[in-house]
């Protein structure tokens, strides 16, 4: 139910299977993915199944960048489906980023106050699923 999903994300990168991978994935989000001086701090889903990518300037101002499209699809992890946030649409056949899918899966544990959102982030060109980094 991809209404689970809507609504603003704060996010932040996990460890990516040992220091060389979360140096990548922190190299590729925070300098490429942000464009210089913004930090990724998350994700906004709208309700009409489109997203985009929050970022945080140095002066604290909140930008929306890399709109998403929000789709149920066959999972790249599992044999289940889940829900994809994928680029393509919004990017030139030439950009790093037209590859791009994010999967996304909402847990609701006994111990938080409502849910946390757990993605897998991978790209095509870099390797796909097998290179897939958390956040």
């Amino acid at each position: 139910d991809l209404s689970l999903i809507y609504g603003r994300w704060n996010g932040t990168l996990l460890e990516n299977n040992g220091w060389i991978m979360t140096s990548v994935s922190n190299l590729i989000t925070y300098y490429f993915f942000g464009i210089g001086d913004r930090r990724w701090n998350g994700k906004t889903f709208a309700e009409d199944s489109t997203g985009w990518n929050r970022f945080k300037t140095k002066d604290g101002k909140i930008e929306l960048v890399h709109k998403i499209d929000l789709s149920l699809g066959p999972s790249g992890i599992t044999d289940k489906y889940a829900a994809l946030a994928q680029y393509a649409s919004y990017q030139s056949f030439f950009s790093p980023w037209q590859t791009m899918v994010d999967e996304l899966r909402v847990l609701k544990l006994d111990y938080v106050d409502g849910e946390i959102l757990i993605c897998m982030g991978y790209m095509g060109w870099s390797g796909g699923i097998l290179n897939a980094s958390p956040f």
